[in-house]
């Protein structure tokens, strides 16, 4: 089953906007740290780590007498197959790191085999949508994430406040509702 979550946006008329959603099978995946370089921000080495861009991650354990913990979820930036790096913390006053410490994040979701498509309707109970993006026309899947883009043309057309969106995703055996919500319009130097 693929949960979904009600995600109201707040987009600006006439400009563009774009925001992902991650997708997790729900199981924990644990990599072990083999490095922690003293840097700003703070890189982990964590061999053949296979996290995505910006995917959300925990370090557990020490480095010397810091507590990992305390560096609290992060989203990482991936430097590398074997390195990431959190940008909220730094390790210039950290002990050297010996060993034992793990990065714990959520198992990427495979979405190879969906499609995904996003419906704007002009008021929540519309019948009809306003315009629908696509794969390749406002809308990518990567392994475990979709990501969503409206182009300033498009946030045009939304004229009042009321809309909503659905997000959906299908694959052979269905079609599910990934998030849907709100749309509240910022009319910035616009009538």
């Amino acid at each position: 089953m693929i949960p979904f979550f009600e995600n109201p946006l707040t987009l600006t008329r006439g400009r563009d906007y774009s925001f992902s959603i991650t997708c997790t099978t729900g199981r924990v995946i644990y990599r072990p740290v083999t490095a922690i370089e003293k840097s700003a921000p703070v890189r982990l080495t964590v061999p053949t780590h296979g996290l995505l861009p910006r995917w959300a991650v925990t370090p557990i354990g020490r480095a010397g007498s810091t507590p990992l913990l305390l560096v609290g979820p992060q989203f990482a930036t991936i430097i590398d197959a074997d390195t990431v790096e959190l940008n909220g913390r730094h390790s210039l006053d950290w002990q050297d790191y010996v060993d034992g410490a793990q990065l714990a994040y959520n198992e990427p979701l495979s979405l190879a085999s969906y499609t995904a498509t996003l419906k704007v309707y002009q008021q929540v109970n519309d019948p009809l949508p306003l315009f629908t993006l696509s794969e390749g026309e406002g809308l990518s899947v990567v392994y475990g994430s979709v990501s969503v883009a409206f182009e300033a043309a498009q946030t045009l057309l939304i004229q009042r406040p009321g809309g909503s969106y659905a997000l959906s995703i299908a694959d052979a055996t269905g079609n599910y509702l990934l998030a849907y919500g709100a749309i509240n319009l910022l009319n910035v130097g616009l009538p």
